[in-house]
């Protein structure tokens, strides 16, 4: 699955690169997104202006449905945080 996603990644960002648009990631920085669940293969569920995102947690604690948590692009993968 992360071999997949890492792949489509690298195909998105060498044709951005080719069309000169550099970021790949929907929004600029960290933004505030809310948690909507933990997925079956370990990547999480983020909703951020009706899109839902999926995402890699690193938070460190467990946290419900609905909490508000950062959401950052960090080399080729959508990443949630909290506290």
């Amino acid at each position: 699955m992360l071999n997949a996603l890492a792949s489509a990644n690298k195909e998105i960002r060498d044709e951005r690169f080719r069309d000169k648009d550099n970021s790949i990631a929907d929004f600029e920085g960290i933004v505030k997104g809310v948690w909507q669940s933990l997925n079956d293969d370990g990547s999480g569920t983020v909703l951020y202006k009706t899109k839902e995102y999926r995402v890699i947690p690193e938070g460190r604690t467990s946290i419900p449905a609905g909490t508000k948590v950062d959401i950052s692009f960090r080399r080729g993968y959508y990443v949630a945080d909290w506290s």
